[in-house]
């Protein structure tokens, strides 16, 4: 029976608390095991003891393998990038719902209006680029206009051919 509870526990911790379908006839073997060994040892009361601690210990460790790997799958997406938006959008909904109930102006207070501010100042900077990149493009061509105009001038003015 300790060997069937035993081949259960290590299927579980083989594969990381998720099942495959090609450990089902291990599965099946490995309970057989168990109830086998159940059936012949059952019959007094240290025996259902035994059965019913390995039992409980079985039930203990696919419980606690699969709390093992849904933790470890949990801190991966709470340390990714994904996971920290999440975090914050969350604790943004709490606060705002939070202080929206006390009856202050919140919503816009403290998050309309900095929006607004960062959407300014976002569209701004992007203006400021888009003219830099023209300026940076144009400007050479500016430059020999703008000389060969004032090369025109001065020999109108001065008379010089």
């Amino acid at each position: 029976m300790s060997a069937g509870h035993a081949a259960i526990i290590g299927l579980f911790l083989s594969n990381k608390g998720k099942s495959r379908l090609s450990q089902v006839s291990l599965t099946i073997a490995a309970w057989a095991t168990a109830i086998a060994g159940f059936k012949a040892i059952g019959e007094s009361r240290p025996g259902v003891v035994v059965a019913m601690t390995l039992l409980i210990l079985t039930g203990l460790a696919a419980w606690a393998e699969v709390l093992s790997a849904k933790l470890i799958r949990f801190w991966r997406f709470a340390l990714s990038r994904k996971g920290v938006m999440a975090f914050m959008a969350a604790t943004a909904v709490a606060l705002s719902a939070f202080f929206q109930a006390r009856d202050e102006d919140y919503i816009v207070n403290w998050i309309l209006i900095p929006l607004g501010v960062l959407i300014g100042f976002a569209v701004s900077v992007l203006v400021v680029w888009a003219l830099m990149k023209l300026g940076c493009k144009y400007i050479p061509s500016l430059f020999t206009r703008l000389k060969s105009r004032l090369v025109a001038t001065y020999r109108r003015t001065t008379g010089r051919r």
